[in-house]
């Protein structure tokens, strides 16, 4: 299995996530867009793998978390858009 890599350059984790969200497990704009960019390329069936550069410690579990809930509700609109168009 390949791996596909997203590189991500921060000086603090709280740059990643919105400050709108009181779960804190919500990306900031910025970040999420930066995702879709890596994830429109992706191919499928490959390992995702972060490489994270920061000043200040990551909480890669909380990452991981937030990611995984991202794409689930990447999934949940791109479900919503063909139910919608196929009406």
């Amino acid at each position: 299995m390949s791996e596909f890599v997203i590189t991500i350059h921060v000086n603090d984790e709280k740059e990643l996530y919105s400050e709108f969200d009181p779960s804190g497990m919500s990306f900031s704009n910025e970040f999420a867009e930066y995702l879709k960019d890596y994830i429109e390329d992706r191919k499928i069936g490959e390992k995702v793998c972060y490489e994270v550069f920061s000043y200040n410690q990551i909480d890669m579990e909380r990452l991981r978390k937030a990611y995984l809930l991202h794409l689930d509700k990447l999934h949940r609109r791109n479900q919503r858009d063909i139910k919608r168009n196929r009406l």
